[in-house]
């Protein structure tokens, strides 16, 4: 789901893409539901001071390569969270302004 520039994304759909992203056949996808992802996203939110999906991207994508797959279906995971990251415009200028 894309937003327009004017309508800020629901966490949800950003969540749920995210999820998406990394797809079945992943640890993330195989040990973390949708609600304990939600849940996820809460404590990581709590524990920042400036929290933003970006960085709860790559902390997921972390943890998914420290447990996981070989490098190919990692660089596969890469670009689709690249992809969801751009189609809800979530880039680097919005984690500097955090």
């Amino acid at each position: 789901m894309m937003s327009t520039p004017h309508e800020r994304p629901s966490e949800l759909s950003v969540l749920m893409d995210l999820r998406l992203a990394f797809g079945p056949g992943t640890r993330l996808w195989a040990l973390r539901s949708r609600e304990e992802l939600c849940y996820d996203w809460l404590q990581f939110k709590t524990s920042r001071l400036h929290a933003d999906f970006r960085a709860f991207a790559l902390t997921l994508y972390t943890h998914e390569k420290a447990h996981s797959a070989p490098a190919s279906g990692l660089r596969a995971i890469r670009r689709r969270i690249a992809s969801v990251l751009r189609s809800y415009r979530i880039g680097r200028k919005a984690q500097a302004a955090a």
